[in-house]
């Protein structure tokens, strides 16, 4: 009836006891979702230094259980700062976030990315028959991002790449 109006008792009782677990849900939800920015990098999405180094470790610790050996790549994006400097191309922080993406784009199941510091990034996968090769394809792949936001010869992509066997008993730093 509307001189009751638009609320009963009931529809209040309701309201009354649904709204406190709501909040808690809401504080839970960005809470969750500030721990999951916490583990990425701000600007290339990958993991951070941190997450990266701690789950490396996790899936280093299960390889050796398994008797399996991983393969490490490091890549170094030189000469950034020369970038930002340049008339009409992207931002070293532009050619970071599409880093990232690449690297997200070629990551294979089951294989970490992850941005190490400023210029660095880290790739641990599966032992690979040809690590080299895949070693190269992804080098391209970086300097293929460089390309496309007009970055030519400016910046240099350096790759290392180290296989951890597990009967070495080799932690992370080792490789």
């Amino acid at each position: 009836e509307a001189s009751k109006g638009p609320y009963g008792e009931m529809e209040r009782s309701l309201v009354d006891a649904v709204v406190p677990h709501l909040g808690i849900a809401l504080v839970l939800a960005q809470s969750l979702d500030t721990g999951a920015m916490l583990r990425r990098d701000a600007v290339t999405g990958l993991f951070n230094r941190r997450t990266f180094l701690s789950e490396a470790n996790k899936k280093l610790s299960a390889a050796a259980r398994a008797g399996r050996g991983l393969t490490l790549f490091v890549f170094d994006c030189d000469h950034l700062e020369e970038v930002s400097q340049l008339p009409g191309s992207a931002t070293g922080e532009e050619f970071l976030a599409e880093v990232g993406r690449s690297l997200a784009r070629a990551r294979r199941e089951g294989e970490l990315a992850g941005r190490l510091d400023e210029e660095s990034f880290a790739v641990l996968t599966d032992a690979l028959p040809d690590p080299m090769l895949r070693a190269a394809g992804l080098c391209a792949d970086l300097i293929g991002v460089a390309r496309s936001l007009g970055v030519h010869n400016e910046v240099g992509i350096s790759a290392g790449c180290a296989i951890g066997e597990p009967e070495d008993g080799e932690t992370l730093e080792d490789i």
